[in-house]
């Protein structure tokens, strides 16, 4: 019964390798007396010095050896659940772009990325107002990258024609599409690339 006790002060302070000794002499003890209510105790409480150790295995090992005496066996079998649940992996509830990656089969950090264009879209004033800022953009970049991010997937028009898994990510802006020269040695872009519109 010291040694058990002595054990329980240890598993209180935290201190579980200095417990479990003194659990495997209390439950020498307890076999030689052919006491199953205390050998049932002792297995309990060396369970708690395996969770502290994070032995979880040798836990699980312990608490069956004191449910198979049938003795009060509740306690013991609700704490074997806690510690079955520790070792069964929660289901993580699929974000909008996982969901749509997994359906088609398609590169989730493209999704995600159009799922964050999708909420910057949403999130952008609708009026025009004066000394807003705009950034002009060639339609043919735009377009490709669109086609990166599954943009019409993200927007709701679910279609496997639009789905190219292929696609690559447009290189830098080519201004030239939009800012062409008038002529030869007079360049749109270059008189209007500091203009504040």
């Amino acid at each position: 019964m010291i040694n058990l006790n002595l054990g329980k002060c240890y598993n209180e302070l935290g201190k579980f390798k200095q417990a479990l000794p003194k659990f495997e002499e209390a439950l020498s003890m307890f076999e030689q007396l052919d006491n199953a209510e205390y050998q049932v105790k002792t297995y309990y409480f060396m369970s708690q010095s395996h969770k502290g150790l994070e032995n979880l295995d040798s836990a699980r090992l312990v608490l069956k050896k004191a449910i198979a005496f049938n003795v009060h066996p509740e306690h013991c079998q609700k704490e074997l659940d806690e510690l079955e649940a520790l070792n069964t992996p929660v289901k993580k509830e699929l974000t909008e772009a996982e969901k749509l990656a997994e359906k088609y089969d398609i590169d989730v950090e493209r999704v995600e990325e159009g799922f964050k264009i999708k909420q910057m879209i949403m999130d952008m004033p609708k009026a025009i107002k004066k000394g807003s800022k705009w950034v002009v953009l060639p339609m043919s970049w735009v377009k490709q990258w669109q086609n990166y991010i599954y943009f019409d997937l993200v927007m709701g028009n679910e279609s496997e024609t639009s789905i190219d898994k292929d696609a690559e990510m447009p290189e830098e802006v080519d201004w030239t599409e939009i800012c062409k020269p008038i002529v030869a040695k007079h360049n749109l872009q270059d008189n209007h690339k500091d203009f504040k519109w």
